[in-house]
C-alpha cells in the first residue's frame, strides 16, 4: 500500500487555515505556551514598518497567500508558572475563577517577559516583573494582572498591524487559553475587537487536516 503526504504546513500557518482566515486582513491568534498572531495579506508580501515578520501563509492549489506575524514569547507558560511555582491553583483551568471579569487588579501590573519581549520590541534582555504590590495585593490580583498583560501585549501587536495599514475588526483565537471565556471577553474589551472562538480550539490540527483533504 502506497502512502502519500498530501499537505505540509507550519503550526501557525496551519492554525490560520484551521480558522478559515482566507481573506485579506483576516487574523488569528493562537494562545498556547506562547502567543502567535498572524494576519493574511493574500498575494502581497507585506513589509511591516513596525517589526512584524513577513511569511508565507499557505499555498493551496498553486495559489500562494502571504501573512505577517507577531509573537508573544510567554502566554500559557505564565499560567503554568502561577500553577506550578506559585501554587495558586491545582489546574490551569482553575485560574479562570481567580480572573476578575473587569480586569481589575488593584493597580498591579505584570511585565510578561520570562524570556524577553517579542513583537514589536524584540528585546530578549527584559525580564518579567510585577509592579505595584502592596499589603492589600491578593492572589486574584496576581492572576488578573498576568492575564491583563497578555491582553495588552496582543493589543500592542494589533496597534502596529493597524499602523502598517491593515484594517482589523475581528480576531479568531485558538489554543488552550481560548477555552477561558473570561480571558476571551477581557481580550475583546481591551483590544476593542470582536473575538471568535471555534468549536474545536485545536485549530492547528484542523488546518493540517483541511490541507491534507
Amino acid at each position: 500500500i502506497k502512502k502519500f503526504i498530501n499537505g505540509v504546513l507550519g503550526d501557525q500557518q496551519s492554525a490560520l487555515v484551521g480558522q478559515n482566515c482566507f481573506s485579506r486582513g483576516s487574523m488569528k491568534s493562537t494562545y498556547g505556551t506562547g502567543c502567535f498572531l498572524m494576519v493574511n495579506t493574500k498575494d502581497k508580501i507585506f513589509r511591516s514598518k513596525s517589526g512584524l515578520l513577513s511569511t508565507i501563509g499557505y499555498k493551496i492549489q498553486d495559489e500562494v497567500n502571504y501573512a505577517i506575524e507577531g509573537s508573544i514569547f510567554s502566554a500559557g507558560t505564565i499560567i503554568q508558572w502561577l500553577r506550578d511555582e506559585m501554587n495558586f491553583f491545582d489546574n490551569s483551568k482553575d485560574s479562570e475563577a481567580l480572573l476578575d471579569d473587569s480586569g481589575h487588579a488593584n493597580n498591579l501590573f505584570f511585565i510578561p517577559a520570562f524570556t524577553g519581549l517579542g513583537a514589536p520590541q524584540w528585546n530578549p534582555d527584559i525580564r518579567a516583573s510585577f509592579y505595584g504590590i502592596t499589603r492589600d495585593t491578593t492572589k486574584k490580583d496576581f492572576v488578573t494582572a498576568a492575564y491583563n498583560s497578555l491582553c495588552y501585549q496582543t493589543k500592542e501587536i494589533l496597534d502596529v498591524v493597524i499602523e502598517d495599514g491593515l484594517n482589523i475588526s475581528e480576531m479568531y483565537i485558538d489554543g488552550g487559553m481560548a477555552n477561558n471565556h473570561k480571558f476571551a471577553q477581557l481580550l475583546a474589551d481591551i483590544t476593542n475587537t470582536n473575538i471568535f472562538i471555534p468549536q474545536n480550539t485545536e485549530a492547528t490540527a484542523v488546518g493540517a487536516a483541511k490541507v491534507a483533504a
